[in-house]
């Protein structure tokens, strides 16, 4: 408790949300926020005509099928037609379809449909990412949806949501059980599923500083405990102080950022008097006695509090 103490009050700073760049619709406050922005980052999913995510948006079987093929690489496959009854010529997701369709990534319905105008259920969803992850029957059991579920629970793909098996999901979940899946270990390997979009995962690090606070950092650097990267994404300052796994493209850019621990609490310092600091949390107002020699970053470097 004294360590996240500690570490929440050298990163504390007063904050508000703001809006991430590549939506308009979503802040650095939202739970989605940071995921919705990785997997645009990645490509997996963009905005509507006017640029905005709609996070309470259900997701389409259609949109999912493409976000599943944009994960696994694979190209769309002609028209789609044959595979599905009620797939129309023309249909913008058809070769997605056919293409996740062919990996046996999903199937359509018994009467030869796919539906793909249908919001997509949570069982469903969560059967196509562990398929993602390479799961299959054999390790899950025919038992659909109950065992594909609590599969899901258990590699943490669904922490926070309550949401039963026929569920519509919505696109702020969809974002963040695809940003989990891809940091999640393929099923009996020691590689994580972003790697088959060509990416690497760093070690765990902190996030020391982003561009838009008071710091000599360019626009598109951060800076972290590992050192300082170039970034294609959209930072904000509600980064800064969280332990995360950066994803990093061949360039050695970062492209995602993947936060393994709870958010830093924001806190405002009321005042500092040696080793004794009075601060305010939710209106509260509190005191902690830092250790001297407890190990802290300031202005991104690594030094003691003294």
């Amino acid at each position: 408790m004294k360590k996240k103490i500690i570490s929440a009050l050298l990163c504390a700073s007063i904050l508000s949300p703001t809006a991430y760049a590549s939506f308009p619709d979503v802040s650095s406050g939202d739970y989605f926020g940071c995921e919705a922005e990785n997997l645009y980052s990645y490509g997996v999913l963009n905005g509507d005509e006017n640029g905005n995510f709609n996070p309470y948006d259900t997701v389409t079987r259609a949109q999912f099928a493409k976000m599943a093929t944009v994960i696994c690489k694979l190209s769309p496959r002609g028209s789609g037609g044959g595979l599905f009854r009620d797939l129309p010529d023309g249909y913008w997701a058809n070769g997605y379809i056919a293409a996740a369709a062919k990996s046996k990534l999903l199937s359509g319905y018994p009467d030869g449909s796919f539906r793909p105008d249908e919001g997509i259920t949570f069982a469903e969803a969560a059967t196509i990412t562990l398929r993602l992850l390479d799961y299959t029957p054999a390790d899950l059991g025919n038992s659909y949806p109950d065992a594909y579920i609590r599969k899901a629970a258990e590699l943490g793909l669904s922490d926070g949501m309550r949401l039963a098996a026929n569920d519509r999901i919505s696109r702020a979940d969809t974002a963040v059980m695809l940003d989990r899946a891809l940091l999640c270990d393929m099923n009996g390997q020691s590689r994580k599923l972003i790697t088959k979009m060509n990416y690497s995962v760093s070690d765990e690090c902190i996030i020391l500083a982003v561009a838009d606070g008071e710091n000599d950092l360019l626009s598109d650097e951060i800076s972290t405990s590992l050192g300082k990267y170039k970034t294609t994404r959209q930072t904000s300052s509600d980064l800064v102080g969280i332990k995360a796994r950066l994803v990093i493209d061949s360039d050695s850019r970062v492209v995602g950022i993947s936060e393994i621990a709870a958010k830093h609490t924001q806190m405002a310092i009321e005042s500092i008097a040696g080793t004794d600091i009075t601060y305010r949390e939710n209106g509260v107002l509190q005191s902690y006695s830092v250790n001297p020699n407890a190990a802290v970053y300031y202005n991104s470097q690594l030094m003691t509090y003294n």
